[in-house]
């Protein structure tokens, strides 16, 4: 008996030790415990939140205790941040990436997310500045993360440095960071620092950003709810994106605009990023809806002034497709008597959730 025991003390010994002594390393682990994943499925394995949200899976560097499945962190375990701005950054790819989140004046639980994203040579900041999210947040009750690019080089201006994105195909040799990567460190970040439901993450960008946020609904459907691009083209080559599920995407975009032209250019100017984008934007929302699934004509569910969106709901996936065009309408973030932005973005983000 007592040789079974200590039989059974050993094979206890070595799992825990095995468990624990992987855990322990930073190149496996991120962090020194449990690296920068939302979930796993073994202790040895991928280790997420849990590992530092001490939810009773693997409380401590030695790792005294272990379970198979330490699942994510309980919202009670989380240190809520506070309302107002909080500016963040961390090592990526060999970069210090940065980004500022504004919790709202009254957070909850589990709250909705928008990832935005600023145009060429922009910083987060002055989209946070220049446009109404926070308040929008205040009042609906959302977090805001305002992402960071790399900093590169102008094409035609080497020696003016600006933020830009790999949306794809750029041919710009510094505009290659794996921005869709940081996207996921982002919210892995986010979700261990505040209550963030998972189901209700969006992402809208302009220009540039734009760009990337149509990137990201090629390579991140499951894990971003909806999507918004103002003012950017779909650099990446069509053949390359490929959803894994039917996406809901709204475009905003001026037909007067000279930077991303709405009808497509073969000379495209984006301040340096030197990503494509020259392709017309009718083509790009005709490829969405053929991804989509979407069947029928489009309807009109908006017309004021200027500003025209017509939208089809008829595809898979209850996923919708839809466009505003502002006649007149150069390269900005509207925010006119016809059309805010802001506005038609968390409208159209309003009720959507992975399911």
């Amino acid at each position: 008996m007592k040789s079974l025991v200590l039989a059974v003390f050993l094979i206890l010994l070595i799992v825990m030790s095995g468990c624990c002594r992987l855990l322990d390393r930073s190149e496996e682990c991120g962090n020194g415990l449990c690296g920068a994943k939302e979930t796993c499925s073994t202790c040895q394995v991928d280790c997420g939140p849990c590992a530092h949200c001490g939810d009773g899976t693997c409380i401590n560097e030695n790792c005294s205790t272990c379970s198979q499945d330490c699942g994510p962190c309980p919202v009670e375990n989380i240190s809520n941040l506070s309302p107002g701005d909080h500016d963040f950054s961390f090592q990526f790819g060999g970069l210090t990436r940065t980004y500022r989140v504004y919790v709202p004046t009254n957070p909850k639980e589990n709250m909705p997310l928008v990832l935005v994203f600023h145009g060429a040579g922009m910083t987060g900041e002055e989209v946070e500045k220049g446009t109404s999210f926070n308040s929008k947040a205040n009042g609906e009750g959302f977090v805001v993360a305002y992402l960071n690019g790399k900093s590169c080089p102008y094409n035609a201006l080497p020696n003016r440095l600006g933020q830009f994105w790999n949306s794809g195909d750029c041919t710009n040799p510094c505009v290659n960071a794996d921005d869709v990567g940081f996207t996921r460190a982002v919210i892995a970040d986010l979700k261990s620092k505040t209550s963030i439901d998972g189901k209700r993450i969006y992402a809208m960008g302009f220009s540039n950003g734009a760009m990337l946020t149509q990137r990201l609904a090629c390579e991140m459907s499951t894990e971003i709810a909806a999507f918004v691009s103002n003012s950017g083209a779909l650099s990446l080559d069509y053949s390359k994106c490929n959803p894994s599920r039917p996406i809901s995407l709204l475009h905003i975009h001026g037909a007067a605009d000279n930077t991303v032209v709405y009808l497509g250019t073969s000379n495209p100017q984006l301040g340096g990023a030197g990503c494509n984008s020259g392709k017309p934007i009718p083509d790009a929302i005709a490829f969405w809806k053929e991804k989509d699934g979407c069947t029928g004509a489009d309807g009109v569910v908006y017309q004021k002034g200027t500003t025209t969106c017509t939208k089809n709901s008829n595809c898979a996936g209850n996923s919708e497709i839809e466009l505003c065009v502002v006649q007149g309408g150069g390269h900005t973030i509207f925010n006119t008597k016809d059309i805010n932005s802001v506005d038609f973005a968390w409208d159209f983000f309003s009720g959507k959730s992975l399911d």
